[in-house]
């Protein structure tokens, strides 16, 4: 099962809760990105939103709120 987790400024791809792979938010591919945020909203649509408002509702979503 794969899940994700910001920490320590890098957003962290998790398999079965253990680390996989990790990226700062400038170096993160937007299909990650993109899966991040439809992982944390799943009634979400989010395919046709272009980087910027994928890295919007990231930052909200993973560093605003988790604060």
């Amino acid at each position: 099962m794969i899940s994700y987790d910001f920490k320590e400024g890098q957003l962290c791809r998790l398999f079965h809760g253990v680390p996989e792979d990790a990226w700062t938010i400038y170096e993160a591919p937007t299909d990650v990105l993109r899966d991040c945020i439809k992982w944390n909203d799943k009634d979400g649509d989010f395919d046709d939103l272009d980087r910027l408002v994928i890295l919007e509702i990231f930052l909200h979503d993973f560093i605003v709120n988790k604060g």
